[in-house]
């Protein structure tokens, strides 16, 4: 019980955490790499509509359409591969993307695959 009187101040904290007015869409554009993965293995160019994941020092790509669900959540369909290697998902799939957190410099994500399965991860915008 006297945990209750905290409760209040975390649901306060976690209101003003992520601005629900947000624009996500805003900052999103651009080229971005992942966090823990060297960028000549793999890096990302997105605009609004498309992005493209690049491997092979930028040789190969792997072509997803966006389709947004609102200003901070999308939906991420695989198009297709320039790659030898096949994608382990299906032409058509999809995958859902909620961005968590967004600024100039760095992205926090949410995806959701078609089992249900989450993981959270964080991409860093590149110059």
């Amino acid at each position: 019980m006297k945990y209750l009187k905290y409760i209040p101040v975390f649901l306060l904290c976690m209101a003003f955490a992520y601005p629900k007015d947000t624009d996500c869409k805003k900052l999103f554009t651009g080229k971005w790499k992942y966090k823990n993965i060297d960028p000549k293995n793999l890096f990302v160019v997105r605009t609004l509509q498309k992005q493209r994941e690049y491997v092979d020092s930028g040789k190969h790509f792997y072509e997803f359409k966006i389709h947004w669900i609102d200003k901070c959540s999308y939906h991420l369909i695989y198009v297709g591969t320039t790659s030898a290697h096949p994608a382990s998902i299906k032409a058509g799939d999809s995958l859902l993307v909620e961005i968590l957190n967004i600024d100039k410099t760095k992205m926090t994500y949410r995806t959701t695959v078609s089992n249900g399965a989450q993981d959270n991860d964080e991409m860093e915008k590149m110059r």
